[in-house]
């Protein structure tokens, strides 16, 4: 997951070991209630054993942490066949950034383990248009179930959105009403169609801006900011329920989550709601 603030390793100490695992297992237990689902536990790689000589940390995880560290995250998610699923964290950070760290994380491992995002495994063979729905979707999918999951049972829905749009940023909720648009006109245009094409969703991604939070280029916003927008949608069709979106952002592959856009397109109290909880948001941070 990037952040805009890149934080290394500057702290004295990092949080303890227990800690990281205690909040893990309450993020994984959290997600299977909210699923209906099991899912196995990842494995979590810490920087700080990345970078300590002694530990029993292979070559290549070290490299991959320090990788992740370099570019601006404070955590990553990797699977593979033969590894499983593996979370890298950076726990110089404080308490709160770690947990949001790792429930943004999480999000990426239920979904992979219970095959909502095995696209992926073809991503060799993807083209670059259908490539970046995917990723936009995904990114979208694990920014929402973050700031929800970090809420401490608030769930009415400015609140839910006003926390879900600050993991990102705050400025990007302007976006949510024209990405809705956009959506409508696109969803409704193709008779027939049971979901938002890729080219759609590509191109409104393209209006979210293409800008760099870190120096390499590596972290491109619009597929988080446009992404965040399309979860939102999701929430406000599924009538703001929180426990049916966190289980659809959870277990929905992509084409599933394209039909939930195509499905809010036409109705017109999605609409309407957007424009009036996205106003007090936006007034609220002018104020």
């Amino acid at each position: 997951m990037p952040t805009r603030t890149k934080t290394s390793a500057d702290k004295a100490e990092p949080l303890e070991k227990s800690k990281i695992l205690s909040v893990s297992c309450e993020i994984s237990d959290a997600y299977s209630g909210i699923s209906g689902r099991e899912h196995s536990m990842p494995r979590i790689i810490t920087l700080s054993n990345a970078v300590d000589p002694k530990s029993d940390y292979g070559q290549v995880e070290r490299a991959e942490c320090l990788d992740m560290l370099r570019r601006g995250y404070d955590g990553e998610y990797k699977y593979s066949a033969t590894e499983g699923g593996r979370v890298f964290v950076n726990d110089y950070d404080d308490y709160s950034r770690v947990k949001q760290t790792l429930s943004h994380e999480f999000v990426h491992h239920v979904r992979r383990v219970g095959g909502a995002s095995s696209e992926f495994d073809a991503v060799d063979s993807i083209g670059i248009t259908k490539l970046s729905v995917i990723r936009s979707l995904e990114e979208g999918c694990a920014v929402f179930m973050q700031g929800a999951y970090c809420m401490q049972g608030r769930k009415d829905p400015e609140s839910v959105l006003d926390a879900v749009f600050e993991v990102f940023d705050s400025k990007a909720i302007a976006m949510l009403p024209q990405t809705y648009r956009m959506v409508k006109e696109e969803g409704i245009s193709v008779r027939f169609s049971s979901e938002v094409s890729n080219d759609a969703l590509a191109s409104i991604i393209g209006t979210h801006g293409n800008i760099s939070f870190n120096e390499n280029n590596s972290f491109k916003s619009n597929l988080y900011s446009a992404g965040t927008s399309f979860a939102a949608i999701v929430y406000a069709a599924n009538e703001f329920d929180f426990d049916l979106t966190g289980k659809k952002l959870l277990t929905n592959t992509f084409d599933e989550l394209k039909r939930e856009l195509r499905e809010a397109a036409g109705r017109a109290d999605v609409e309407d709601a957007i424009n009036s909880i996205s106003n007090k948001l936006k007034d609220k941070r002018q104020s």
